[in-house]
């Protein structure tokens, strides 16, 4: 998709795109065109080795929070609302939502030649909305056993994965 400048335009783009009868669409949006498209807990090998303590410890720090969660999936949604790093994605049907977390501001700092100098200015960032495009027979929800398996990985230890 191209560089939108309205909501307007935007709602125009997502209507013009081809849409297949056996495909499902999903959006994801992110306040900087540089973020990579990658679950948090993988950005840092840090979090990714210790994904199961940051588990454990928050469950220990608030238990009753968790009283109701009876899948690891569950968990990992309550731990991803508490801003922790994890293994879940967010995406939406709704390219609406989308589009509000691509306008996120973001800023980064860059280097530049200003007379003859080197000098760092603060640029802000534009702001990228990702559609996602899956075979309807690839999907899998809430309830399957692969959503299961990748969801409780985050309660094994870095050896055990």
């Amino acid at each position: 998709m191209d560089r939108v400048k309205s909501v307007t335009n935007f709602v125009d783009a997502i209507l013009s795109r081809h849409a297949s009868p056996s495909m499902i669409s999903t959006y994801r949006g992110h306040g900087s065109v540089d973020y990579k498209l990658q679950p948090s807990i993988f950005r840092q090998m840090y979090m990714r080795e210790n994904e199961h303590i940051l588990l454990r410890e928050l469950i220990a720090a608030h238990p009753d929070d968790f009283t109701g969660d009876t899948s690891a999936l569950e968990m990992l949604v309550r731990m991803q609302h508490y801003s922790l790093p994890t293994r879940l994605l967010d995406v939406s049907m709704n390219p609406l939502v989308a589009l509000y977390f691509a306008c996120e501001r973001v800023t980064k700092r860059v280097s530049t030649k200003r007379n003859g100098r080197s000098t760092r200015k603060t640029m802000e960032m534009d702001g990228h909305v990702v559609v996602l495009r899956v075979p309807k027979p690839r999907v899998r929800y809430f309830d399957s056993d692969t959503v299961s398996c990748l969801a409780n990985l985050a309660r094994l230890s870095w050896t055990y994965k």
